[in-house]
């Protein structure tokens, strides 16, 4: 579903969506408590300031350039999550990404305890001055951590 530069600033409640979801350049600010997307979600360059705790993304999620400063502390997303580009500073402990993690030019200054990425992670231009001994079977990313 592509609802790009639409007048849309409201989803209804009960949204699920079977392939991907485009929200990009429109009004809305909130997502649905128990919003599912079989696909990727892409909430770049909205005004939308928080994750939805119930958040289940089978794909990729793209929440570049919002104004989300912190990720639920339970959140499902299959694939790669970008969040470059804005001023996101807190991630949760025990987050488990199946693809890439991109926290270019962000706000962040260090990783969350137990971090597990299983691409590559993107720590371009971030805070972060230190990464934390960690043991091989906890240290997945191709980058960074590794």
């Amino acid at each position: 579903m592509c609802l790009r530069r639409t007048q849309i600033k409201e989803l209804p409640a009960d949204l699920k969506v079977g392939g991907n979801l485009y929200l990009n350049y429109t009004g809305i600010t909130i997502l649905p408590e128990d919003l599912t997307v079989n696909g990727d979600l892409s909430i770049y360059c909205t005004k939308i300031e928080k994750l939805p705790e119930n958040l289940t993304v089978v794909g990729n999620l793209d929440a570049s350039e919002t104004a989300i400063t912190k990720l639920p502390d339970k959140f499902n997303i299959k694939g790669n999550i970008c969040l470059k580009d804005r001023k996101i500073n807190i991630l949760p402990d025990n987050l488990q990404v199946n693809g890439d993690l991109d926290l270019s030019n962000t706000q962040i200054n260090k990783l969350p305890a137990n971090l597990n990425v299983a691409g590559s992670l993107n720590l371009h231009n971030t805070r972060i001055n230190k990464l934390r001994a960690c043991q091989p079977s906890s240290c997945t990313a191709r980058s960074g951590l590794a």
